[in-house]
């Protein structure tokens, strides 16, 4: 098991610049080695949209938005 909580390694993932969107960071973290149960604690609405946003705001020329 990873020793990163599952949403904060998501997180960093999303920051990261790599990913367009949450589907693909679960993809990334299950080649890591998270669970289909951890991946449970992304399934809400909340954090789909907020992860999306930061996978956006990561891949902008500015790398701005996710954090005001």
């Amino acid at each position: 098991m990873p020793a990163t909580h599952i949403v904060e390694r998501a997180y960093q993932l999303a920051e990261a610049g790599q990913y367009l969107r949450r589907s693909e960071i679960d993809r990334a973290l299950e080649r890591e080695g998270y669970t289909i149960a951890d991946l449970q604690h992304l399934q809400g609405a909340g954090i789909t949209r907020d992860l999306n946003q930061r996978c956006r705001a990561a891949r902008s020329p500015t790398g701005a938005g996710a954090r005001g």
